[in-house]
């Protein structure tokens, strides 16, 4: 069972904060998804749910790969993305999101 409060936050629904995605098949478009949460005021997005708030699961291994590869090789500067997997389900969570920005502006850089 997931935690409560992953429960909560998908019953919530997406939002400024909140992103969905069933999974990562392009780093270099998931990488949007980071530079704007982290030019913004954070947030959460969660890897193996489905835009109506289903869990679907993920292959860990190869969403924290992809996940890897849009923080380090498409965003400029480089994120270091503080990466959870939720047990149960294997929902992969990143909270980078809570990277605030240092008076940088994060950029995705062309592939």
């Amino acid at each position: 069972m997931l935690p409560r409060y992953i429960q909560d936050i998908i019953l919530n629904g997406e939002g400024l904060t909140v992103d969905f995605k069933h999974s990562i098949a392009d780093s270099y478009k998931i990488a949007k998804s980071l530079v704007s949460f982290a030019n913004s005021a954070g947030g959460m997005l969660l890897v193996g749910v489905d835009d109506k708030g289903r869990v679907v699961g993920v292959d860990e291994d190869e969403e924290t790969y992809m996940l890897d590869v849009a923080a380090l090789k498409y965003c400029k500067p480089q994120l270091k993305l503080p990466i959870k997997n939720i047990q149960a389900m294997t929902v992969i969570r990143c909270w980078s999101l809570m990277c605030r920005r240092v008076n940088r502006l994060l950029m995705r850089v062309r592939r």
